[in-house]
């Protein structure tokens, strides 16, 4: 009893998780491309800092409240899927709904690109923490 509670609540922690680290890598991301507006050199840091983070939380944090590591890999994954989607959806729709838009849309499209490359090395950091710390309880 006292697992599955335990598991519960890690659910709304990896949430607040992957959207406050979209958020910190969207500014670090923009503040770089912003002063070099080059792609490659903007997300190499940004993919660096999101590494790290996500490593952070999850061996410090997650690893204390996820017994399971069946279910880490499948409310990670169903958590991030859902926050790439709802980001991606959101830079879409700015798209297609903004007129005079504020931002160029050159950036636009270099951001959904960022979130999308975020969430894509999420879903490797995820299964590299899951090989590292879980797998062993499997076997």
């Amino acid at each position: 009893m006292k697992n599955i509670l335990k598991n519960i609540l890690s659910l709304p922690i990896i949430f607040i998780m992957f959207y406050l680290l979209y958020f910190v890598c969207d500014i670090v991301f923009g503040a770089i491309y912003h002063y070099i507006p080059y792609f490659l050199i903007a997300i190499i840091p940004t993919l660096i800092l999101w590494f790290v983070f996500q490593y952070l939380i999850s061996q410090y944090i997650l690893l204390k409240f996820i017994s399971n590591g069946i279910y880490y890999l499948i409310s990670h994954f169903l958590i991030i899927a859902y926050v790439t989607i709802i980001k991606c959806y959101s830079c879409l729709w700015y798209l297609q709904n903004r007129k005079a838009p504020l931002i160029s849309i050159n950036l636009q499209k270099t951001i959904l690109i960022e979130e999308l490359t975020l969430g894509i090395i999420a879903f490797f950091i995820i299964i590299y923490i899951w090989k590292r710390f879980y797998k062993q309880q499997i076997l």
